[in-house]
């Protein structure tokens, strides 16, 4: 039974922290170097490597010292690796909706931006004045 080994719930609380600070993050940024794929959050980095024979999630704080390491290649003779490579496809795989999310947000900002610009809507306070005004002016004409 893989739930009383110690290491294994070890491990298991380090990759929800890991998805935790994930979630939380206020920025996110993602890049790929060669079978890399590196997300750069608030306070760490983290790479999930992808080369043949070697699957493997990184965590490095900003000051580059590496916080985990940790060997995610798929092995059905043991059970610990089967655990670990799921871990690495949750992992990845929140990390890139928390992207996904993040770029969602930028383009409805954007596109109201461009609706606004485009279609001449006037700024909030600019509202206000030319409520005002048409407020003053109905008040005159009663």
């Amino acid at each position: 039974m893989l739930i009383f080994n110690k290491q294994f719930r070890t491990e298991e609380k380090t990759i929800s922290a890991l998805i935790k600070k994930i979630d939380k993050s206020g920025t996110i940024v993602r890049s790929y170097v060669g079978n890399t794929e590196k997300y750069e959050f608030d306070t760490f980095d983290v790479s999930f490597v992808m080369n043949p024979g070697d699957k493997r999630i990184v965590v490095v704080d900003k000051i580059g010292n590496e916080i985990l390491s940790m060997d995610c290649n798929y092995d059905p003779y043991d059970e610990m690796q089967e655990a670990r490579s799921i871990w690495f496809s949750q992992t990845l795989e929140n990390a890139r909706r928390r992207y996904g999310k993040e770029q969602a947000t930028k383009a409805l900002k954007n596109a109201a931006k461009f609706a606004a610009k485009a279609f001449g809507l006037k700024s909030k306070k600019k509202s206000q004045q030319d409520a005002a005004m048409n407020a003053l002016n109905r008040v005159r004409n009663l």
